[in-house]
C-alpha cells in the first residue's frame, strides 16, 4: 500500500507541520526529534517501510515502537529501513504477556531494532486485583534482572489504574515503586494518566526523582479526554506549574547509559513555555495525537505489543 502526504499528514495532525517541529528543536537544543509510532499505528500496519520513510522525510530521527503490530514483523527489515533513513529506536513497548512467556523473544527483537529499553506499557484487569499485582511486582523485578543480563533496561509506564486502584489504603502504583529495584526497574511517567486519576504532576515527578525514564507529555479536556499540549485543562505553559520544566532540575539517567530523558510531548508542542523549552535536557519529542474512530476500532483488535489504551 502507499501513503501518499495528504493521508499521512492527516492521520500525524497539525503537530507534523515540520516549522513547528524544528523551532522546538532549536528552542530546546534537542538533538533529535523523534516519534512515537502508536501514533501512526494504523498506517505504519498497512505499511511500516513508507510510514518510516514519510517519518524521516518529515524530519524525525528517532521513534518508539509500540502498536501497529510491530512485534510480527520481519525487526531485520525494519532496522535495515531505520539505518537507511538515520532513524533509531532506543526503546519499544513490549506486554506483560510476552516478557511472561517469550522474553528471549522480546529480547532479540530489542537489539534486532536497536533499542536498548523494554517498556512495559499495559496490564489486563485481571492482574489489577490485590493478589494479582503482587505477582506482577515480583515479575517486574525478575524481568529487569533479565533485562540487565541480556544488557538491556527495563521501565513501566502508567495508565489511570495504578493510582486509583488501591489496597489497604495503598495504590497499586506506590505498591510498584516500592516494591521495585530502584536500580533497576525506571518508570515512564506518563503525565496525562497521573492528572487523569488526580496526582499532582509536578509532586509526582520530584517524588520519583531518579527513577524516572521518560516522559509522556500530554493535555486533557475538561471532560477528561486526551488533546493537545496547551488545549486543555494541564497547565503546562507557565514555568511555575509546567511538569516539562520542574523535571529539568532532576538528574537521570536512562537506565545504564547515562543520557537525557526523552520527552513526549503532545502537539503543539509550543504548549511548552518558551524557558521551559530552553531549560529542557531532552534528547527527544514524542508527539501524540488522538486517534479517529477508525483507529480506535482498529488498534483495539491489538497486537502483543499494543492496547487502545496504552499510550
Amino acid at each position: 500500500m502507499t501513503i501518499d502526504r495528504r493521508t499521512f499528514v492527516a492521520s500525524m495532525g497539525a503537530v507534523m507541520a515540520a516549522s513547528s517541529i524544528a523551532g522546538l528543536a532549536r528552542a530546546a537544543q534537542v538533538r533529535k526529534v523523534g516519534l512515537q509510532l502508536y501514533t501512526v499505528r494504523e498506517i505504519f500496519q498497512s505499511d511500516p517501510v513508507a510510514t518510516l520513510e514519510k517519518v524521516a522525510g518529515i524530519g524525525y530521527r528517532e521513534v518508539e515502537f509500540g502498536g501497529g503490530n510491530y512485534d510480527k514483523m520481519d525487526h531485520a527489515l525494519l532496522r535495515r529501513t531505520m539505518d537507511r533513513l538515520q532513524l533509531s529506536a532506543p526503546s519499544l513497548h513490549v506486554s506483560y504477556d510476552v516478557l511472561l512467556t517469550k522474553f528471549s523473544d522480546a529480547v532479540k527483537m530489542a537489539k534486532t531494532l536497536g533499542a536498548d529499553t523494554i517498556v512495559m506499557p499495559w496490564l489486563p484487569p485481571e492482574l489489577r486485583t490485590d493478589t494479582g499485582f503482587g505477582g506482577v511486582v515480583e515479575n517486574v523485578n525478575r524481568f529487569a534482572k533479565q533485562a540487565r543480563e541480556a544488557g538491556l533496561g527495563l521501565a513501566y509506564h502508567n495508565h489511570d489504574f495504578e493510582f486509583t486502584t488501591r489496597f489497604g489504603g495503598t495504590s497499586l502504583y506506590d505498591r510498584l515503586v516500592a516494591g521495585t529495584d530502584p536500580s533497576l526497574v525506571k518508570l515512564e511517567l506518563d503525565l496525562y494518566w497521573a492528572v487523569h486519576a488526580g496526582e499532582d504532576a509536578g509532586k509526582l515527578i520530584t517524588r520519583l526523582g531518579n527513577r524516572l525514564y521518560a516522559f509522556h507529555v500530554k493535555d486533557m479536556r475538561a471532560d477528561k479526554k486526551m488533546t493537545a499540549v496547551g488545549t486543555g485543562t494541564i497547565d503546562s505553559r507557565g514555568c511555575s506549574s509546567c511538569p516539562a520544566h520542574r523535571a529539568s532540575a532532576i538528574s537521570m539517567s536512562r537506565m545504564t547509559k547515562h543520557r537525557p530523558p526523552i520527552c513526549r510531548i503532545s502537539p503543539p508542542a509550543s504548549g511548552i513555555c518558551a524557558r521551559c523549552a530552553s531549560d529542557l535536557p531532552l534528547q527527544g519529542i514524542y508527539p501524540w495525537h488522538p486517534p479517529t474512530s477508525s483507529t480506535r476500532s482498529s488498534s483495539a483488535r491489538g497486537s502483543a505489543a499494543g492496547s487502545p489504551q496504552r499510550n
